[in-house]
């Protein structure tokens, strides 16, 4: 995964280690090798520098992985889910903005989890 992030630029959803925590925790989802590749490249979009304010509330964003992710708005608070989000744990953004070399990093509190084939 390292190497596609190498070149050009990225906004990435990084959830916190209590996020992924909280994946290993949860009952009846255990994900093989492929799966664990296709929820970390559904946190990254690829070639574009999304803002906490250009992220559009209800419309939805390509990840890296060719799925989609959908933006909900509540309050001034921005969420960032998939179509495979566990019950209870829809990913907040916490941390908002953080600027990097090649992109900008939005912290989230859950994983997002892309729909996987069962």
């Amino acid at each position: 995964m390292a190497e596609p992030l190498s070149n050009g630029t990225w906004t990435v959803f990084a959830p916190t280690d209590t996020a992924f925590n909280a994946i290993e925790d949860a009952e009846d989802f255990d994900l093989d090798v492929e799966q664990i590749g296709a929820l970390l490249q559904y946190h990254v979009v690829v070639d574009k520098v999304i803002t906490f304010k250009e992220l559009p509330c209800t419309d939805l964003t390509e990840m890296s992985n060719g799925e989609t992710s959908r933006t909900k708005c509540s309050n001034g608070d921005k969420y960032q889910r998939g179509p495979g989000q566990l019950d209870g744990m829809l990913p907040k953004i916490v941390m908002k903005d953080v600027k990097a070399c090649n992109g900008i990093v939005h912290v989230v509190d859950n994983a997002m989890i892309p729909e996987f084939d069962k």
